[in-house]
Parts: C-alpha cells; sequence; structure tokens
C-alpha cells in the first residue's frame, strides 16, 4: 500500500467523522429546537442549514478529490455547484420563514385578541383528555361570558367592544399559569384550559378570575350610562362556568366537557351574573336547569 493510498483512506476518514459530527449535530439541534418555544423555533433553521452547507462542501471536496479520485478541478465545480444549490435553498427558506410563521398564528390565534381560537383550543382539550385517561392528569375547562356585553356594543358601539374583549383577554392571560391555555371561544366567550387541576383547584382559580374582572376600571370619556362610576371608567364583570374531569368515567369527549361547562355557564347566568357555578357529575346544574 503507498503512500497516496493512505493519504486517501485517512482522508476518507476524517470526511466520514466529518459527517457523523453532522448527524450528531443535527439529532442534537433537534432537541434544542423542540424544546425551544415555538415563537422562536423558527430562527434555528436559518442559522442550522448554513452551518451544515459549509461542513458539506468541505466533506463532498474530500470525498470527490482524494477517495474518489477526480481531478481538482472537477471536485471544485461539482462542491461549487451543490453548494450554491444548497445556499439558494437556504436563502428561498429564510424569505419563506416569516410567511410561515405568519400562517402558522392565523391558524391556531384568534385575529381580534390575540388569544389561541375555537379551533387550536379544542385540539388542545382532546389532547389533555387522552393525558387524563393515560396517566389521570386532571383537567378543568372555564367557560367564561362577559355579562351585559350586548349593551356596551350598542351603546359605545364596537370599536368599544372590541377593545373590552381585549382587556378582558389580557387579564384572563395574566391571571393564570404559562402551561394553562387561554382562547377565544367566540363572541364574548372565552376558555381557559386548566392543565393538572382538578375540579377544586379550578374553582378557586376561577373566583380569582372573576375578583380581577370585577377589579377592572377601563377608563372611558362617557358618562350617561349605569355602568359608568365616578371618574369615567368601565365597570365588567364575568360568570363563570366549570367543569373538570372525573376519575370514575372515561367516555369523556372535548365537545362533552365544553358543553357541561356552558350548561353550567348558564346557570352562572341565571343566578344573577358575576359569580362560578361548577358542573358536578352532571346532577347539580342539570337539576337547576330542569327546575328552570
Amino acid at each position: 500500500m503507498t503512500h497516496g493510498d493512505l493519504l486517501r483512506i485517512a482522508t476518507l476518514l476524517v470526511a466520514l467523522l466529518g459527517l457523523y459530527v453532522m448527524w450528531v449535530g443535527l439529532r442534537q439541534t433537534r432537541q434544542l429546537i423542540r424544546a425551544a418555544p415555538r415563537r422562536r423555533r423558527w430562527r434555528f433553521l436559518p442559522r442550522l442549514m448554513l452551518l451544515f452547507d459549509g461542513a458539506f462542501c468541505a466533506c463532498a471536496l474530500l470525498i470527490l478529490s482524494n477517495f474518489l479520485m477526480l481531478p481538482l478541478r472537477v471536485a471544485v465545480n461539482a462542491v461549487v455547484v451543490s453548494g450554491v444549490t444548497l445556499f439558494l435553498l437556504t436563502v428561498l427558506v429564510a424569505f419563506t420563514l416569516p410567511r410561515l410563521k405568519e400562517l402558522e398564528a392565523q391558524a391556531i390565534l384568534d385575529s381580534l385578541t390575540g388569544l389561541f381560537n375555537r379551533r387550536y383550543v379544542e385540539m388542545a382539550l382532546e389532547r389533555e383528555i387522552q393525558r387524563w385517561r393515560r396517566y389521570r392528569a386532571p383537567v378543568t375547562c372555564l367557560m367564561i361570558d362577559v355579562d351585559y356585553f350586548k349593551s356596551i356594543n350598542d351603546r359605545y358601539g364596537h370599536p368599544t367592544g372590541d377593545w373590552v374583549l381585549r382587556e378582558v383577554g389580557k387579564v384572563l392571560k395574566d391571571g393564570v399559569r404559562t402551561t394553562d391555555i387561554v382562547g377565544r371561544y367566540g363572541g364574548e366567550e372565552f376558555i381557559v384550559l386548566l392543565t393538572n387541576t382538578d375540579a377544586r383547584q379550578g374553582r378557586a382559580l376561577a373566583e380569582r378570575l372573576r375578583a380581577a374582572v370585577s377589579a377592572m376600571r377601563l377608563p372611558y370619556p362617557p358618562k350617561s350610562s349605569p355602568n359608568i362610576q365616578s371618574g369615567g371608567a368601565l365597570k365588567l364583570t364575568v360568570s363563570i362556568g366549570l367543569c373538570g374531569l372525573h376519575y370514575e368515567r372515561e367516555e369523556f369527549t372535548a365537545s362533552e366537557v365544553i358543553r357541561r361547562a356552558d350548561d353550567a355557564l348558564y346557570q352562572a347566568k341565571r343566578n344573577g351574573r358575576n359569580c362560578v357555578v361548577s358542573y358536578v357529575d352532571g346532577q347539580e346544574v342539570a337539576q337547576q336547569l330542569r327546575a328552570g
């Protein structure tokens, strides 16, 4: 075996080692991207592609020129063409990412409040139900409705109503944990999923949310309404219906959980608003609804 053969073998081993390092790096980077917050994941892709463009070109040059014994000029041309192609693909991805981020936001976020939309929350609730069935991890669903919201729209106009919904959404989001999910269900209704929270704990948190909204004083000029207190502040209240998953039942679906929370919300409205009602084993609320 000549010295040239040994050199080519050594070069091949270095190239293979480089490819292995690239593969390991890809796996580690994939785990890093998964662990990163959703909104920051997109930032990794262009940098990652540029990094491996250079590594790919270096390994390809070593393999083509030494192991396959191609002329250096031919090897360089092949690497340049492949490198330029990968670079153009990287640029294309970099320019496409903002649009992909925008499409992702449109798919899962409510355009008015910036909270999660109804479709995303329902999908998240299905996932939480699967976790409950497998690990018995409790989850509680809150349905929240802004009291007398129609009168706000009628008296001050829809722009004011939109502003009120945004402010209420901020209070709800600030009042829960980062692991909980807050969304706008539709109209003036909001929905909150409390992960790893049973019905008793969920009721306590619902009471805190109700009190936080009641403590809001939104500054607004009109003073010709009973909802306007001294200083021109708009006072708001919310009614909350609650449903938690029960350990003895396994046939819960997302639509059933939401329906029961909505039944409890309806009873909270009948009880005079600005209160929290829990759906307990389908008994308390169902009987009260039949009695009405």
